[in-house]
């Protein structure tokens, strides 16, 4: 990972990350299955070791906080994941070739906006959207990896009775699109 961040002055503040994560290496793993019918026990059986490498999605992130005044701060990010990284999966195995599993995922934006306001020094309000865009198209869901486009909305309340201690309560919807 790799990041900068930058503080423009008092009130404007941004920041960038890289993220690549390289492969994930499972090797001699064991996959165990269960209620196979006798009729399918050649092709799983009740265990099996199995090798696989998985290639992980990058991310880049940018964002930023701009303090208007002591009492109000916003904050925004984008985020870019390399989803098509991870074209397929390929099982290899002593037993069986499963062959490749083609996910056929995109590289998908994700953005979130923040706010929070101070009504006095002790009680800050809190709220915050958010978009994530599904890596899946909409024609190429599998049961292993179900996805949609998703809008989620959270609203926080913090409340410092001590400068050193604070109370928070925070409640989130999130709306999931077909």
């Amino acid at each position: 990972m790799l990041g900068s961040f930058l503080k423009y002055n008092e009130n404007i503040a941004a920041g960038l990350t890289i993220k690549w994560n390289g492969n994930l290496k499972l090797k001699n793993s064991t996959l165990a299955y269960s209620r196979i019918p006798a009729s399918w026990q050649d092709f799983y059986p009740e265990a099996e070791p199995f090798d696989i490498t998985i290639r992980l999605p990058y991310c880049i992130t940018a964002g930023g906080s701009i303090t208007f005044s002591e009492d109000l701060i916003t904050t925004a990010e984008i985020s870019y994941a390399g989803w098509k990284r991870l074209d397929s999966l390929y099982f290899s195995s002593p037993v069986t070739d499963g062959g490749p599993v083609y996910l056929r995922l995109n590289n998908s934006l994700s953005g979130r906006l923040g706010v929070q306001y101070a009504f006095i020094e002790e009680f800050i309000l809190k709220g915050g959207v958010a978009y994530e865009v599904s890596p899946f198209n909409s024609d190429h869901l599998i049961p292993a990896f179900p996805d949609a486009n998703k809008v989620s909305f959270a609203l926080g309340a913090e409340f410092k009775p001590k400068p050193k201690f604070s109370l928070d309560v925070t409640a989130g919807l999130e709306n999931v699109f077909e």
